[in-house]
């Protein structure tokens, strides 16, 4: 369930979700059909920062059945809806949505500091003034922030976690450099980033990142991932078989 007129999800939410799960500590790299799950610590304690109608963390908890994850989201129409898809898909007992803005001190006192091992957000990465706005105020508020934003939502993080957990998000490429001074100054350091590509002819489009509270960069760049096969065409995309091992939602 999606409201009209709120931002559509797509490709980024899905293997946002990928990229978190196979970092996970009771998740590992398989084939689509494959279970995800082996031997799992006590607790899996996830926080999503910005969670729309849901898709991530049901994403999540479907392939990880240890996973307890809560999400944040000021628009009550997509607080709405994320309820709903979590209920449809039988998740009510491991995830919860909240209503709420992700960069307030109320929302980090209501969903507790220091209380979680990981934090997923895709948030607003085009700043305001860039491309042509949407007619839509959810979908245009889905797709873009200030020179803040990014701040808030790491400053948050960096209260909700515990000491060294990990926060994975989605950017663009070409920010990375705002992206690492961000997360430098909210004391986060920068481990591991994957950048995706349409196929191997071209730049990459999207950038995931992993983040530690309280630790120094120690920087990993993954093998790039390539999402179709070189030749295919705008009307007739077919997903290379490296991207559907990497994403099993494709």
């Amino acid at each position: 369930m999606q409201p009209e007129g709120s931002f559509r999800f797509n490709l980024d939410a899905l293997l946002l979700a990928a990229f978190t799960l196979h970092s996970l500590p009771a998740s590992q790299p398989s084939e689509p059909s494959a279970t995800l799950t082996t031997t799992p610590p006590p607790h899996l304690r996830l926080v999503e920062l910005g969670t729309g109608c849901g898709v991530v963390l049901c994403a999540l908890a479907l392939r990880n059945h240890h996973l307890q994850g809560i999400g944040i989201e000021k628009e009550a129409a997509l607080v709405a809806a994320a309820q709903s898809n979590i209920a449809r898909l039988g998740l009510t007992e491991r995830l919860h949505v909240c209503s709420g803005d992700v960069t307030t001190p109320e929302t980090v006192h209501s969903l507790g500091e220091n209380s979680y091992e990981y934090a997923v957000t895709n948030p607003p990465y085009r700043l305001s003034h860039a491309g042509r706005p949407s007619p839509h105020q959810l979908r245009q508020t889905a797709l873009t922030g200030d020179d803040t934003t990014l701040d808030g939502f790491c400053a948050t993080a960096y209260r909700l976690l515990r000491h060294g957990g990990r926060l994975y998000g989605c950017f663009l490429p070409e920010n990375l450099p705002r992206l690492s001074r961000t997360l430098e100054a909210q004391h986060f350091g920068l481990r591991r980033i994957l950048l995706v590509h349409p196929h191997a002819e071209k730049k990459a489009s999207l950038l995931f990142f992993e983040a530690r509270k309280n630790a120094a960069s120690d920087l990993c760049i993954d093998p790039p991932l390539f999402l179709y096969h070189s030749g295919t065409t705008q009307q007739r995309k077919e997903y290379a078989p490296q991207a559907k091992a990497f994403c099993p939602w494709l």
